[in-house]
């Protein structure tokens, strides 16, 4: 196991660009653009929030 997360340690790198390579095309043409990573579960957390604590009490 341990032997399992050095290599994946050693592919850091690779998988730091891929991942940012990945946002970026995936938030391209969007308005906020990363931001919607962040934003996007934000408010889904809110609109359960609401509904689970105010209309469903």
């Amino acid at each position: 196991m341990i032997a399992k997360l050095r290599e994946l340690l050693g592919y850091r790198e690779l998988i730091e660009s891929l991942v940012v390579r990945d946002l970026k095309v995936r938030y391209k043409n969007s308005i906020l653009g990363f931001l919607w990573s962040l934003v996007n579960p934000l408010l889904l957390m809110t609109v359960f929030t609401v509904v689970f604590t105010i209309m469903l009490p």
